[in-house]
């Protein structure tokens, strides 16, 4: 298990970038942010959000439905707005899955104020985990020279 602020270090992100990215690349950066920050979730707590063939499946849904949505065919409109649908089911899961192993690593650091809103995991999904591990690092950077200077005679 590896600091809060390793953790931030290695998704290394601030929320207004990932933001921009993703309207600059038409989700795209989204899909790979949070394939990258599963990996590293796993590698900091030792725990999964969910496992690469649900990712795999995110990127699917996501896909096919942008390549369905401007068909003059009706049946593939409405396939593409179910696919979409989908895509943003399986990221809000994804999202509420980090939330509880955010919460579980928080704490097991000694962070037992930090606090996950519920509203705004289902909301901002994807950008609120960012926000979170940005700010559970930055709380852990602010503590580490605290106790560091305590601990010096």
């Amino acid at each position: 298990m590896t600091s809060p602020s390793e953790l931030m270090n290695k998704v290394n992100r601030k929320t207004l970038h990932m933001v921009l990215l993703t309207m600059a690349t038409g989700g795209l950066y989204l899909l790979l942010w949070l394939y990258k920050t599963n990996q590293h979730l796993r590698e900091a707590t030792g725990q999964e959000a969910c496992s690469e063939t649900y990712i795999i499946w995110m990127f699917v849904c996501t896909g096919l439905s942008g390549l369905f949505i401007n068909d003059e065919q009706l049946a593939l409109e409405i396939a593409a707005g179910l696919l979409s649908i989908a895509a943003l089911v399986l990221q809000i899961v994804w999202a509420f899955n980090a939330r509880r192993i955010l919460l579980a690593f928080a704490h097991a650091n000694n962070q037992i104020h930090f606090r996950m809103n519920g509203f705004n995991t289902f909301v901002l999904n994807v950008y609120y985990i960012n926000y979170c591990i940005n700010e559970l690092g930055e709380t852990d950077q602010r503590q580490q020279p605290v106790y560091s200077q305590a601990m010096q005679p």
